[in-house]
C-alpha cells in the first residue's frame, strides 16, 4: 500500500509540476485604448506612427508600417518564441491585435502561453508612457 501510496504521490506531483510549467492565459489583446485628447491635440498622424514605433523598439519590437494607420510589429522572445502583432491607430485610439506566434503554444481556442500577454502588456504600457510624454 505504501509503494503505490509513493506512486501515485509522485505523478500528482509531476502533474503539478508540469502544469505549471505552461501557464496558458486568454489572449489578450488591446481594443481601443484611448489616447488622451491633450496628446491629440499636440501630435500629427505621422508623429503618432513615430511615437509608436520608437516605443515598440524601446521594448525590442521591431516594427514595418503596413498602411496608414497600420503597423505590424514583430518581437522574438529569447530566440525560441515569436509573436506578430497588427497595431492600429488613429487620432483618438490604437490597439494591439495578434497576428501569429511560434513556440507560444496559442492554442486555437483563444489561449496563448503567459509569455505573450506579458509583451503585449510591456508594450501597451511604453506605448502609453511615450504618448503620454508627448502631450506634455
Amino acid at each position: 500500500m505504501t509503494g503505490r501510496f509513493r506512486v501515485f504521490a509522485a505523478m500528482a506531483v509531476a502533474a503539478v509540476v508540469l502544469t505549471g510549467c505552461y501557464r496558458a492565459e486568454p489572449v489578450y489583446e488591446v481594443r481601443n485604448h484611448p489616447i488622451p485628447q491633450a496628446v491629440q491635440a499636440k501630435i500629427s498622424p505621422a508623429r503618432e506612427e513615430q511615437l509608436i514605433t520608437e516605443a515598440a523598439a524601446n521594448r525590442n519590437w521591431r516594427v514595418e508600417r503596413i498602411a496608414p494607420g497600420q503597423l505590424r510589429a514583430t518581437i522574438r522572445i529569447r530566440d525560441k518564441h515569436t509573436a506578430v502583432c497588427d497595431i492600429r491607430y488613429d487620432k483618438t485610439s490604437y490597439s494591439i491585435l495578434l497576428v501569429s506566434s511560434e513556440n507560444l503554444k496559442q492554442d486555437g481556442e483563444g489561449h496563448i502561453h503567459h509569455t505573450y500577454n506579458s509583451a503585449v502588456h510591456k508594450l501597451e504600457d511604453e506605448i502609453e508612457t511615450t504618448l503620454f510624454r508627448a502631450g506634455k
